[in-house]
């Protein structure tokens, strides 16, 4: 039924954009679960509209501050990252959804193939964002921020598979990694523009838009075969 839809669907957290709506949820605060009415309505009305013509399984992609009414859903789906400021109580905030008594899939999770300052967890947390906008006016390339920043793909290979184990061990349904090929953040040998050293995805993609698998893509096709 959609994703992160405080996010991306106009009408439920105030906001022309999802920066200003990222702004407001973050200043209204997350402990009195701020616009759960107002989101109940949205998917209270969109399951309506999908039941006429759709008779599976309904789920939804849900960030972690949202507290939709599950009851309604036959899969509960949640977009559930690993990083360092949820590393001690990730498989908590997993369990509180398997306590609902219904299948648990994690719609979406990622972790970069670099070591930094920030280790690689999520996009974009490394990308030069002025160069980025500089070059959609079609001056100068995107490059990464000035620092420490190595590729490290055994990294990403290795956070996938630790974060897929918990998944695995908690009783999870399914898992969905963010995201296959990220063609926009492409690979150079150049440190300073790899900007694909950022990108959760397990290949890699080329300036002519080829991609070759990451030693990730590997790594969880052999997770799942076993």
């Amino acid at each position: 039924m959609g994703t992160e839809a405080p996010l991306f669907t106009k009408g439920i957290v105030p906001g022309r954009s999802v920066n200003q709506r990222i702004k407001n949820i973050r200043r209204t605060g997350l402990r009195n679960r701020p616009y759960t009415a107002q989101l109940n309505a949205f998917l209270n009305q969109a399951i309506e509209r999908a039941r006429k013509s759709f008779h599976g399984p309904l789920t939804y992609a849900a960030t972690m501050f949202e507290y939709p009414d599950w009851s309604r859903f036959d899969i509960i789906g949640i977009d559930h990252y690993r990083n360092s400021k949820v590393e001690a109580t990730y498989a908590e905030r997993l369990r509180s959804r398997l306590s609902l008594g219904k299948p648990v899939v994690n719609a979406e999770f990622g972790h970069s193939s670099y070591r930094g300052d920030n280790p690689g967890h999520m996009e974009f947390g490394e990308l030069d964002l002025t160069s980025l906008f500089l070059n959609r006016a079609h001056i100068g390339r995107p490059r990464l921020k000035p620092g420490t920043n190595i590729r490290d793909e055994d990294h990403q290979a290795s956070e996938l598979i630790k974060t897929l184990e918990i998944l695995d061990a908690e009783g999870a349904a399914g898992a969905f990694i963010w995201t296959f090929a990220d063609p926009w953040l492409i690979h150079t040998p150049d440190p300073e523009h790899d900007l694909d050293m950022t990108s959760t995805a397990p290949v890699k993609t080329y300036p002519d838009q080829t991609w070759k698998p990451k030693k990730a893509f590997h790594a969880v096709a052999d997770f799942y075969a076993a």
